[in-house]
């Protein structure tokens, strides 16, 4: 009998989903290279997320980082929260980037996320191969 194989980057990402669901801290939403939910394309709004502890809403504000060139376009950003942020890699290489209660997955050239930050406070994000890095500053 062969055992599964266990993937820590599939254990992290599933650590840090529980913990932003218990803290009402970040919710990532998948916008592209998910069959699940629809990729984002001219003329088509991302999916609403849900925020930890409320129901769905049309109402988030949606702010967006493009990351191009190995840097991110605005590497800084405030806002009010709660806030959706729709990240995009323009770059050839992959990225991933992370923060406080938050890791996305592997993004590829042109795909995106949308990650919901519900919690006011300073996230200083990057990415974890590279030096491109940001600060989100979420206000009540």
């Amino acid at each position: 009998m062969r055992l599964p194989t266990f993937h820590p980057s599939l254990a992290l990402l599933v650590i840090a989903a529980g913990l932003a669901a218990c803290t009402g801290g970040p919710v990532s939403t998948p916008v592209a290279g998910t069959p699940a939910l629809p990729a984002v394309g001219p003329g088509t709004p991302p999916p609403a997320p849900q925020v930890a502890g409320t129901a769905p809403s049309g109402n988030l504000c949606l702010e967006t980082v493009t990351i191009q060139a190995r840097k991110a376009t605005p590497d800084k950003l405030t806002m009010k929260a709660p806030c959706r942020v729709l990240f995009t890699n323009r770059d050839p290489e992959p990225i991933q980037l992370q923060g406080p209660g938050f890791v996305l997955p592997e993004m590829n050239k042109d795909d995106s996320w949308v990650q919901t930050f519900a919690t006011p406070g300073t996230y200083e994000w990057m990415d974890v191969k590279s030096d491109i890095k940001g600060t989100l500053i979420l206000t009540p």
